[in-house]
């Protein structure tokens, strides 16, 4: 049931007598008010019980019994359209449309309702050119800005849905974070064309817009990174940690390209190292794991790692110390394990697999809008279409005591 449709309804039905009332002459004029108020009181009835087919039928005969009530059509087309029958609710709008009398308000009310017609229709063209008309009065402007900006992220028409985002943004700031995915997004148009400074100015965009954009950071440390300045964008990558915490996993592969580059590893274990003292963050602590460092510093890393697991301890840290301490690959044969009791190695080895059945580390990030659970990192939401809610599952941890 519709509870938006019994709000629109309840007040029409309590006031169109009065109003009719008022407008009459004579007790013929009365009698068919008094007929109509029934009516609709009746239609109530009928969704009140969730039988729609009712409720249809009812409004149905209102409708052919009084063209002028308005409201009982757009309260039809809308019946329709939540029962799929999006023709009908196109008809209907469009039939309204072709009235010579109708005022202005009506009118582009109907406009709008017969674009969420063509939308959920998935005639986007349609739809579009309707919305933009009505776009233009303030009354429906912020409506009309929702529905245009799903058309444009639906269709990839970044430029269209910067160009709509932009003029709101003051009057609806937490745009603010869409907007520099826009941004975003046209920068990576500009870079498969080639386009170097057109991206470097859509990025800068984004951060103007959004100074918290990690997307645009990420962006243009790649940007810096293909150039071959790796100083640059370790400055660049770093600035993560001030602009969300939660994501500073996503800089660890490409910082680790940039410090080879510039020859100083020791330098990035020094960085890593505070970076898990401040943020005791497992998902952080994994990343880190799945590096392959040089020798020099390979056993630093390995200590670190060790250090922070024990002191965090996780499903995950237990599986990383099992396989950093005994090497998988000298594990004996399930018939040579069979013929003899187990050494302790061969006891946590045991312990191993079973915590290797126990974790699932597929999906490691999460929607925190809708739940939504993914193996990788998505800007936009493929369940809610919602803009930087995914971010990885496990918690920052607290502190870590050395």
């Amino acid at each position: 049931m519709g509870l938006e449709l019994l709000f629109l309804l309840l007040p029409l039905a309590a006031v169109s007598g009065w109003i009719i009332g008022r407008r009459g002459e004579n007790r013929r004029q009365q009698q068919a008010c008094q007929e109509m108020t029934a009516g609709y009181f009746k239609g109530l009835n009928y969704l009140l019980n969730d039988e729609e087919d009712k409720a249809i039928m009812q409004f149905l005969a209102l409708s052919e019994s009084n063209e002028d009530a308005l409201d009982i059509h757009f309260a039809l087309a809308n019946l329709f359209k939540r029962r799929g029958e999006v023709d009908r609710a196109i008809r209907i709008h469009d039939t309204l449309l072709q009235r010579p009398a109708i005022d202005a308000r009506s009118f582009q009310r109907a406009q709008l309702e017969l674009a969420l017609d063509y939308l959920k229709a998935g005639l986007f063209d349609r739809a579009e050119s309707l919305l933009l008309e009505v776009h233009q009065q303030p009354e429906f402007r912020q409506r009309t800005h929702q529905h245009l900006l799903k058309i444009y992220q639906q269709e990839r028409e970044w430029s269209k849905a910067i160009a709509i985002a932009t003029p709101l943004l003051e009057e609806l700031p937490q745009g603010r974070i869409p907007l520099a995915h826009y941004h975003c997004e046209q920068a990576l148009v500009a870079l498969h064309a080639a386009a170097n400074g057109e991206a470097q100015q859509q990025l800068r965009c984004a951060l103007e817009v959004d100074p918290a954009s990690v997307r645009a950071t990420l962006l243009q440390g790649e940007m810096l990174l293909q150039r071959g300045d790796a100083a640059a964008a370790i400055s660049v990558y770093q600035r993560v940690e001030r602009q969300d915490a939660a994501l500073l996993s996503e800089i660890i592969s490409p910082l680790k390209r940039c410090y080879e580059l510039i020859e100083e590893e020791a330098e990035m274990a020094t960085y890593l190292e505070g970076l898990l003292q401040r943020y005791a963050s497992h998902t952080l602590a994994i990343a880190i794991a799945r590096g392959r460092y040089s020798p020099s510093v390979q056993s630093r890393i390995q200590q670190l790692l060790e250090r922070f697991l024990l002191h965090n301890p996780s499903l995950h840290s237990l599986l990383f110390l099992m396989e950093s301490w005994f090497d998988p690959t000298q594990s004996p044969s399930p018939q040579e394990a069979a013929q003899r009791p187990f050494s302790c190695e061969e006891k946590v080895r045991q312990l191993q697999r079973v915590a290797n059945q126990l974790w699932d580390g597929s999906n490691i990030y999460l929607c925190h809008h809708c739940g939504f659970q993914a193996k990788n990192l998505y800007w936009l939401c493929p369940g809610c279409k919602q803009w930087s809610t995914i971010k990885p599952q496990l918690s920052i941890c607290g502190s870590w005591n050395r």
